[in-house]
């Protein structure tokens, strides 16, 4: 049986190395070095094997919903923090608001993988 803890934290692992491999990928697309390119790809790799650790004691559902909550909110949080990057409409805010409680929600009661 896997806690609730272990299981965040998976995400939260993957979440930040796709935050990594994007920041390389944007780095890349803006400044055209290989080893932007090179970084990218090595830590999406790295978030394969985070994905499929994950996997083995979840299901896809349980997985996808909370790894696409946790990374829009970590991601975003470290645009805003390291690259300076900002939302541009209230509404925009409002949406953030709604997955971080959305993220909240599928926490409550019993996970699906115990």
């Amino acid at each position: 049986m896997t806690s609730n803890l272990y299981f965040l934290a998976m995400i939260f692992l993957a979440s930040l190395t796709e935050y990594f491999g994007d920041a390389s990928f944007k780095s890349y697309a803006r400044l055209g070095s290989r080893g932007y390119l090179a970084s990218g790809v090595i830590f999406y790799i790295i978030l394969i094997l985070f994905l499929i650790h994950i996997l083995s004691f979840s299901n896809v559902l349980q997985m996808n919903i909370q790894w696409d909550a946790l990374s829009v909110i970590l991601e975003s949080l470290l645009a805003y923090l390291i690259l300076g990057e900002v939302l541009s409409e209230p509404s925009q805010y409002i949406g953030f608001t709604l997955i971080v409680l959305g993220l909240i929600t599928m926490n409550l009661g019993k996970s699906s993988y115990q």
